[in-house]
């Protein structure tokens, strides 16, 4: 049987020990999330792997982890409900100062936390889902059309040529042509 995930993770110690949580979540348990999400349609549940270990080539304490699943938005375009997918991936070691992000592999982000800091799971799930939700969401294959509100491009009217009257003059003319 599966440990539960919990509220609180000490990276060093669950990287030591391999740890690793499978849970089907239920997006309803993230407040901040949900007030993203249409209503209009159920949430589905998001499939979530966390995977804490040591990084081989800096030896620090590292995590993995991996979302997929539905959220359901509101197309900005159509304004209808749709199923926005969910195929998220992030990997990243933890380091002590600014300093030992050179050591990290470039397959990984660098986390700053201090020693013997914990870092919070769900809040960690919920921040990265937040950032899964794109600036404007657009339900697949609605295509992207600009429209500024004109129906048709009104011809300019001709502008009268200041110089128009000069070059009647140096022509000799002494009316000047309009």
């Amino acid at each position: 049987m599966a440990k539960p995930m919990p509220d609180w993770i000490e990276p060093e110690q669950a990287a030591r020990q391999n740890r690793q949580y499978r849970l089907s979540l239920d997006v309803r348990q993230f407040p901040r999330l949900m007030a993203a999400l249409d209503e209009r349609l159920p949430p589905s549940p998001i499939e979530m792997t966390l995977r804490f270990f040591m990084e081989p080539a800096s030896r620090r304490p590292a995590f993995e982890l991996t979302m997929q699943g539905e959220m359901p938005l509101q197309c900005q375009r159509t304004l209808d409900a749709y199923r926005q997918p969910v195929d998220e991936r992030l990997a990243a070691v933890f380091i002590a100062s600014e300093g030992e992000a050179d050591w990290v592999p470039d397959a990984f982000d660098a986390w700053l936390l201090e020693e013997g800091e914990r870092i919070n799971p769900w809040q960690l799930v919920e921040d990265e889902l937040l950032l899964a939700i794109p600036m404007v969401p657009r339900q697949p294959g609605e295509p992207l059309v600009w429209h500024d509100g004109a129906a048709e491009a009104v011809p300019e009217a001709e502008e009268e040529n200041p110089f128009a009257a000069l070059a009647a003059l140096r022509n000799g003319d002494s009316e000047p042509k309009h």
